[in-house]
């Protein structure tokens, strides 16, 4: 019964706890560092994280044009928010929704938890989906105060386009859960390689790249939050009015 679920779950936080403390005993952890751990482990031990699709077993069994249906509205509903792949649903209808069901993946943070940290390799893009993160630009004495990253805004936009190492660190503050969607820039590039929108993709690339080199005065001071509305916008509008230029002047090439 319920009381009995309660009584399990107060008795496995109190068994973590108590096993918190023995390592700390036991490793002979300095009283500062072992004192912050156990606020900590205090602290976030009662603040539950949000669901994702891999906590709850039974969907694992759902019939496959069940469970791509339910990524697809998962997904495409937060995809959409960047212009880019706003653009791409309309162009690839078909590459878009293998993009929901097979390319993307959810990650629920804990109050505290971390994302990423700074100089790890990339290799997922990030949407917040519920409350926000706080990130930080750089590394040690060259740490830059945090930026909050907010519901409908991204993270690592640049390892679809370039290799990415992680600019700074990026993690849930210790008053809220947070949510995050994740898509797959190695599948992303499987699904897009020769697809019809290849030569707008590769001229996004360039102005992206381009743009977030000349913007921050060099690569290395590029952030893995650089690049939101509407700038993004204005990348996918001259992508695709030049491809329409390009087509255009073939159109007249062939009828000359």
């Amino acid at each position: 019964n319920s009381m009995t679920h309660l009584q399990k779950i107060n008795n496995e936080k109190h068994e973590q706890r108590r096993m918190v403390m023995q390592y700390i005993s036991d490793r002979g952890l300095s009283h500062e560092l072992g004192a912050s751990i156990i606020r900590h482990v205090r602290k976030t031990s009662g603040q539950r994280k949000g669901l994702v699709e891999s906590d709850i077993p039974c969907l694992k069994h759902l019939p496959r044009d069940l469970r791509d249906q339910l990524r697809v509205e998962v997904y495409s509903q937060w995809l959409a928010f960047h212009t880019l792949f706003k653009a791409l649903s309309n162009s690839e209808p078909g590459i878009f929704l293998e993009l929901c069901q097979n390319s993307m993946t959810e990650r629920a943070l804990a109050p505290g938890d971390e994302l990423f940290r700074f100089g790890a390799k990339c290799s997922h893009m990030y949407f917040v989906v519920k409350a926000s993160l706080s990130y930080v630009f750089g590394y040690g004495e060259l740490e830059q105060k945090s930026t909050e990253v907010g519901i409908r805004q991204w993270l690592s936009e640049a390892t679809l386009w370039v290799k990415w190492s992680h600019q700074g660190r990026a993690y849930a503050s210790c008053s809220s859960a947070c949510d995050i969607v994740m898509l797959i820039a190695s599948e992303f590039h499987t699904l897009f390689a020769n697809s019809s929108s290849r030569m707008q993709l590769q001229q996004y690339a360039r102005l992206y790249a381009t743009r977030a080199t000349s913007d921050n005065g060099g690569a290395e001071h590029v952030s893995d939050v650089w690049g939101q509305r509407p700038l993004i916008a204005e990348f996918v509008d001259q992508a695709f009015e030049i491809q329409r230029e390009n087509d255009e002047q073939k159109i007249l090439l062939m009828m000359s």
